[in-house]
């Protein structure tokens, strides 16, 4: 009889991890334990977690497979490496690069969906190279979620043919989180199956999908900078005012946004919160005859909204950012970012991010009025677009210095 050893964090409730998941194993009869490690303040997590699953298991006779979702899957040879194990099930999980870490193997495949890839970024097990020559010589199972919402399901089944040489088992309908509560069954039939033959031969590798994620945020940089400049100069000859170019010039980076939205069927509070205050200022500048100063302030009114919300929840010991991924976790129930929330590591983290991007949305909104009162309509156009993208790296470079001074 194999018993499945599962891995549980400290501090986060059961219910979102794997209690059901559990009842169903013992249910069928599987001895099931959840290990649960402490948070550990260190550059090798996985390491650390590895070494506390071997000695949970050390007085477990029979054979063991280990049950991992997500991040969990960083770990899992390296408790295989250390003590026999039978089988490895990954859910939705990532695969170790013996000699390197995941991290780097994000830069060059394309994993994570983007929200997703900010956590991956500033979680250390992510940069924790794997010590492992090669992958234990183990069975493997690979579980994937049609509609995974945080790794890119397409990546997780290409990975399981290229590296563990298995045909992955999809779970029609389940996301990232929801997987291991509302298809519990479905899982654990998957988990417990005979072993399928390791597929033989090579297959082709791994797309590098990175070029085509670049070129998507290419296009979106140049549609929200520099094509409204483009289209003034271009349409200013053909209308009556300056007020109508600029209308005009303003609406094609909000209608890529909405678009682009609705296309991938997620709107973006950001965006929605855009092309309300656009929509403002032209009926301000419409029908009270304000000319182009409204139109010319609606990115500045965006941004100092922006840094007034970062920094007086900073100031109320409440941060924005760490609130929207509290909210996130608890929306899709994901036990390994509610783990990291947990960690006082990551909310201080989080909370120096809202800090810095509080006061260069500020910096960035104070320069674009001096602009907006000083300059004309097509000088003032040429000067934001300088300053914005100024601003937008400044504030990214700001961000990622922080981070990287924290780890």
């Amino acid at each position: 009889m194999i018993t499945f050893a599962l891995h549980g964090y400290e501090g986060v409730d059961p219910a979102h991890e794997f209690g059901p998941l559990k009842a169903e194993f013992q249910r069928r009869g599987f001895p099931c334990i959840i290990v649960r490690s402490p948070h550990m303040k260190t550059k090798t997590p996985n390491q650390d977690r590895a070494k506390v699953m071997v000695e949970a298991l050390r007085d477990i006779e029979g054979d063991v497979a280990l049950v991992g979702i997500s991040n969990q899957g960083l770990f899992m040879p390296l408790v295989a490496a250390a003590r026999p194990i039978r089988r490895i099930v990954f859910i939705n999980g990532v695969i170790p690069r013996p000699g390197k870490s995941f991290w780097e193997t994000e830069k060059e495949e394309r994993v994570f969906a983007s929200w997703a890839r900010v956590f991956a970024w500033l979680s250390p097990g992510m940069h924790e190279v794997c010590q492992l020559s090669d992958l234990p010589k183990v069975e493997y199972v690979c579980i994937s979620a049609e509609h995974d919402e945080e790794i890119l399901p397409e990546w997780e089944q290409r990975a399981a043919r290229e590296f563990l040489h298995v045909e992955p088992i999809v779970i029609a309908g389940a996301g990232h989180s929801d997987i291991v509560s509302d298809y519990v069954s479905e899982v654990v039939d998957a988990a417990t199956l005979q072993p399928q033959k390791r597929l033989q031969g090579s297959r082709p590798p791994l797309p590098h999908r990175r070029k085509h994620s670049v070129g998507q945020a290419l296009t979106s940089f140049a549609i929200s900078h520099f094509v409204p400049l483009v289209t003034y100069f271009a349409v200013r000859p053909h209308v009556a005012n300056d007020t109508q170019a600029l209308a005009i010039a303003w609406f094609i980076p909000l209608a890529w946004t909405l678009g682009s939205s609705l296309w991938r069927r997620r709107l973006e509070i950001f965006g929605l919160a855009g092309i309300f205050v656009y929509g403002l200022t032209l009926s301000i500048s419409i029908f009270f005859g304000a000319g182009t100063a409204p139109l010319k302030l609606h990115r500045a009114v965006m941004a100092t909204a922006l840094g007034l919300v970062c920094l007086i929840s900073v100031a109320i010991r409440q941060p924005v950012f760490v609130l929207l991924a509290r909210l996130r976790a608890k929306v899709a129930g994901g036990s390994e970012l509610q783990a990291a929330l947990a960690n006082p590591k990551m909310s201080s983290t989080l909370r120096g991010v809202t800090l810095i991007i509080g006061i260069a949305c500020l910096g960035d909104a104070a320069l674009q009025t001096a602009l907006a009162i000083t300059l004309s309509t097509a000088r003032f156009l040429v000067a934001t677009t300088v300053i914005h993208i100024a601003a937008v790296i400044g504030m990214a470079t700001g961000v990622i210095l922080y981070v990287r001074f924290r780890q």
